[in-house]
């Protein structure tokens, strides 16, 4: 058998069947595995869709489907505008795989049932970057009645496993499944965070920052960055600061991300229940260096997620940000989180309030949950592990058979 050096610039076939660049889960996490095969000298062309936008790393490429007008965003979740999407990006991935060579194809999310598919066909490598099971995903999101979809999309999912050359999970969790499927495929944990350093801060930025936003001047933040998707627990989270706010004038709320619906529907809920004023919320998807002002003012960094077994992303950067953390205790935070790192509780709005209002109460508690936090991001996370995480990966899926 070839001994494979992936020290040599392998030819990558990437699909990303999402808006990309967008920020948002999935395709910040792709941007960071790119980040990292770019550093190990590798060629990357990326076949997306239309929408999205560029950006440059040496070796890498985006290639985008023919545009639509009319289609100028699609939501997370499934939809007809995705379906249509994954036809265009299937339809360029075969004009690709003729016309050009490549060691390896490296797939995501719905991708990676049609990835499979090509690499039976195309006789190529197929790596999988398992960022969730979609069946569990379909149901996170409401879909769960479907029960004969589920089916059909668990069975292939596991054919999906079980046909691929190489798996990359991002939790404990997501590893535990697919080796309980196949424990013989090459398959290495690389986490879902990107790559922000904090220290990159610049001070006159920070000040001019607290100066635009004076509502906020004096207050003890509680910040929560991310999705509005039901399965955050952002009413769980109102329900909670109705019982916070109560203790003290100095708290203020700030929700940052989700669309404009989402976010109305919220501020009807919080006008509901008196606590409007307190609830400062910022609508739309931002760039990690604008999140990281929000998080640098902050006091405490909130999640109150429900249900799934995903890590958020957001975890990551919150370890990272240095500071407190408060978090529900369902499986999508445990697997990361621990009780020497972060206030872990009951999804309940009185213990998220007690959690909440502990941090705020004990700064020098606070203090040194942040500092922990961090210590523990660096000694796990690093750009420097998932780069060695990523050599590894591939150096074991060139070496299995076609």
């Amino acid at each position: 058998m070839p001994d494979f050096n992936t020290n040599r610039g392998l030819k990558i076939l990437m699909l990303a069947t999402f808006p990309f660049f967008s920020y948002r889960g999935t395709p910040i996490a792709v941007k960071s595995r790119l980040d990292a095969l770019s550093k190990l000298g590798h060629q990357v062309d990326v076949i997306t869709y239309h929408v999205g936008s560029d950006f440059d790393l040496p070796g890498i490429k985006i290639h985008r489907t023919i545009n639509i007008p009319f289609i100028k965003e699609v939501p997370i979740g499934p939809s007809l505008k995705k379906i249509f999407l994954d036809t265009l990006v299937c339809f360029k991935t075969v004009h690709f795989l003729v016309n050009r060579r490549y060691d390896l194809i490296y797939t995501h999310e719905e991708a990676n049932y049609f990835g499979s598919i090509f690499s039976k066909v195309f006789k190529i490598r197929h790596l999988l970057d398992f960022h969730g099971s979609i069946p569990q995903i379909m149901i996170n999101l409401g879909y769960g009645r479907l029960r004969p979809l589920i089916y059909v999309l668990e069975k292939a999912e596991r054919w999906v496993i079980n046909s691929s050359h190489g798996l990359i999970p991002n939790s404990p969790d997501l590893y535990a499944y697919v080796r309980k499927i196949n424990d013989k495929i090459p398959t290495v944990i690389i986490e879902d965070s990107q790559n922000y350093d904090f220290s990159s801060i610049d001070q006159e930025r920070l000040d001019s920052f607290k100066l635009s936003h004076p509502e906020l001047d004096g207050k003890n933040i509680v910040l929560y960055t991310g999705t509005f998707e039901l399965y955050q627990g952002l009413e769980l989270l109102l329900a909670s600061a109705e019982l916070v706010l109560k203790k003290g004038q100095d708290i203020i709320f700030v929700l940052v991300g989700g669309r404009q619906d989402q976010v109305d529907a919220l501020k009807e809920s919080a006008e509901k229940r008196g606590i409007a004023s307190r609830i400062h919320f910022i609508s739309g998807n931002f760039p990690m260096d604008e999140i990281a002002l929000y998080m640098s003012i902050s006091n405490v960094l909130i999640s109150a997620r429900t249900v799934g077994n995903n890590p958020p992303l957001k975890i990551y950067d919150y370890l990272r940000a240095g500071k407190p953390i408060v978090a529900t205790n369902v499986n999508a935070h445990t697997q990361i989180l621990n009780d020497d790192i972060a206030v872990l509780v009951d999804p309940d709005p009185e213990f998220i309030a007690k959690g909440i209002v502990s941090v705020i109460e004990n700064p020098e508690y606070a203090k040194t949950l942040g500092q922990r936090s961090r210590e523990f991001f660096e000694n796990n996370y690093s750009i420097e592990k998932k780069i060695e995480k990523t050599r590894q990966i591939l150096d074991a899926v060139m070496r299995e058979k076609i």
